[in-house]
C-alpha cells in the first residue's frame, strides 16, 4: 500500500514540475528509506530497489513529455531486463537520490540507467532495457521513440 502512495506523490510532481526540453538529460528524485522498505537486515530490500527504479522511470516520462506521447500513441512501457549492482547498502532513514537517465539504444531496446545515490557515493548502479508495446502493433522500435520525442 506504502508504494501507492509514493506513486501517487511522484505523478503529482512530475505533472507539476515543468516539462524538460532535453529529454536525454538525467531527472533526479529525492526519496527517503522507511522501515517498511527494510529486510530483516535492517537495510533497503533488494526487490525495493526496483520499486524505486519504476518510480523514476515514472518520473522521467512525466517530465520529458514521453509519457503524454506514449497516451497519445497508446504505447505501454515494458521492462526487458534489467541488471543491477549493489555497492552499499542503504541504511533506515536515508536519504536517497535516485538518478534517471535515457541511454543507447538498439535495434530493440532502448537504455535506461538508474544511479542511488547516498551521501554523495553510489549506492547501487542499475541497466534496464525497456521496450514501448503498441496495443495492435506490437514492439514500438526505439527509433520511433526518438522521434516522437524530438531527439
Amino acid at each position: 500500500m506504502n508504494l501507492y502512495f509514493r506513486m501517487i506523490r511522484i505523478i503529482l510532481k512530475a505533472w507539476l514540475d515543468p516539462l524538460h526540453d532535453k529529454p536525454l538529460e538525467p531527472t533526479e528524485l529525492t526519496l527517503r528509506v522507511w522501515p517498511f522498505d527494510l529486510d530483516p537486515n535492517l537495510h533497503m530490500n533488494n526487490a525495493r530497489y526496483l520499486s524505486w527504479m519504476d518510480l523514476g522511470r515514472v518520473y522521467h516520462m512525466g517530465v520529458t513529455g514521453l509519457y503524454r506521447e506514449s497516451l497519445k500513441r497508446k504505447w505501454m512501457p515494458v521492462v526487458g531486463h534489467i541488471d543491477i549492482k549493489y555497492i552499499r547498502s542503504l541504511p533506515p532513514f536515508a536519504k536517497v537520490t535516485l538518478k534517471t537517465e535515457i541511454g543507447d539504444h538498439d535495434e530493440k531496446y532502448i537504455k535506461i540507467k538508474h544511479t542511488f545515490i547516498h551521501k554523495g557515493h553510489p549506492a547501487a548502479i542499475a541497466h534496464v532495457k525497456g521496450v514501448f508495446i503498441h496495443k495492435t502493433k506490437g514492439k514500438v522500435k526505439p527509433e520511433e521513440v526518438k522521434q516522437a520525442l524530438n531527439i
